[in-house]
């Protein structure tokens, strides 16, 4: 081959090489779910969607339920938030080993997720009460499954699931 046909084959395999890295981008970005979307083995529509739908809510339920919902999640941010900031303060103290500044740390974090646990109970309540006696039966046979859909992801090494063992 002279030097012109050896710089064409050359431009043509960097073109083609150019092309198949964009192809295979365009598949890894186009099969991945969006931002903020549900993980492997979750709703698309969300914890929510699923109980209005499975429960068979009317409209005027639905709004009631979304004000409990904003409701919810605004209390939840807060001690969310607390929680955060102790935690940055428990590991604040490692340089000192001040177990006694950590311990105080812990023990109003443990209070904080005390607070999240009985305020999920307490909303909860709140949308049973929402129902007609037949949806409250439906509520209650789907509300541990709403449960684990809001939960967090088990990550590796986190063993089974409760009653999985």
């Amino acid at each position: 081959m002279n030097y012109i046909d050896k710089s064409r084959f050359m431009v043509f395999m960097i073109v083609a090489l150019v092309l198949l890295n964009l192809g295979t981008l365009g598949v890894v970005f186009m099969n991945r779910p969006p931002h903020g979307g549900p993980g492997p083995g979750r709703s698309p529509e969300g914890p929510g969607m699923l109980l209005m739908d499975k429960v068979g809510f009317t409209e005027e339920q639905r709004a009631a339920y979304r004000l409990l919902m904003d409701e919810h999640r605004n209390l939840m941010h807060s001690s969310e938030d607390s929680i955060r900031f102790y935690k940055e303060q428990l590991f604040s103290y490692l340089p000192a080993s001040n177990s006694t500044s950590a311990e105080l740390s812990a023990v109003a974090i443990s209070r904080l997720q005390k607070k999240i646990e009985m305020t999920t109970f307490d909303h909860f309540v709140k949308v049973r009460a929402l129902c007609t006696p037949d949806q409250a039966t439906k509520f209650d046979a789907i509300i541990q499954e709403v449960l684990k859909m809001m939960a967090p992801p088990k990550g590796p090494g986190q063993g089974p699931g409760p009653g999985k063992r």
